[in-house]
Parts: structure tokens; C-alpha cells; sequence
């Protein structure tokens, strides 16, 4: 068996194939913002009810700054996947603790911001 080289206490990706770096590289990516695509579908609650279409939008942008915080993460993370591993890591602690007493909820928000938080790692880790 061949070992891997290390280089400066990190998994050195030059052995891997392109096509897997590639999906390494994009993958936390296309992740953050298909979780933030999926957490907005939570935000047209806003049209049930009466209300005017100026509280409708209001309430629509106040639903989705959520939404504009992730996006903004995914966008710092872009050149700097450790950032994307600690952001989503931490919101998917933070709502496992403001959710504690919903585990349903807690498995389908803090899931996958655990799971992303995890391709993150994995991209920082590798250096891909």
C-alpha cells in the first residue's frame, strides 16, 4: 500500500483525480445555496392570511434575511472553505439549541447545515 504524501500537516490532493476535486470543490458550494434555495420555501408562509401587499412584502423580506445571511456566507466561503465549515457548523449548533424541543425540525434545518458544514471541511482539509 502507498502512503499519501503530506504536505504541511494536510491530505495532499495531487493524487486525486480531477473529477473528484472538482466535485470536492463544488459541492459544499452547490450545498449552501440549494439549503438556502430550500429555506426560502418556508418564507411564502407570508402570503396565507389577510394582509396588505405591503405588509406581504415586508413580511417576505423579513423571512428571508435568513436566506441573505447564508448566501453571504456561502459567498465568503467561496475562497475559504475553513470559514463555510466553521459558519455552517456553528448555525446548525445554534439551532439545535433554539429548536431543542422540535427533533423533527432539528433534523431537517440543523441536517443538512451539518452535512454542509461537513463538505466544507472536507474541501478545506483536502485544499481543493
Amino acid at each position: 500500500m502507498a502512503r499519501r504524501k503530506r504536505a504541511h500537516g494536510k491530505l495532499a490532493s495531487s493524487s486525486m483525480s480531477p473529477r473528484l476535486r472538482t466535485v470536492l470543490r463544488w459541492l459544499p458550494r452547490v450545498g449552501g445555496i440549494a439549503f438556502a434555495l430550500f429555506l426560502a420555501l418556508f418564507a411564502f408562509d407570508v402570503f396565507e392570511g389577510e394582509a396588505t401587499p405591503m405588509e406581504r412584502a415586508i413580511g417576505l423580506g423579513i423571512h428571508l434575511l435568513p436566506n441573505f445571511a447564508l448566501l453571504a456566507l456561502v459567498a465568503v466561503a467561496w475562497k475559504r472553505p475553513w470559514v463555510g465549515a466553521l459558519g455552517f457548523g456553528v448555525l446548525a449548533l445554534a439551532y439545535v439549541a433554539i429548536a431543542r424541543e422540535h427533533p423533527t425540525w432539528i433534523a431537517l434545518i440543523a441536517g443538512p447545515l451539518v452535512l454542509v458544514a461537513a463538505f466544507y471541511a472536507l474541501a478545506a482539509r483536502l485544499r481543493v
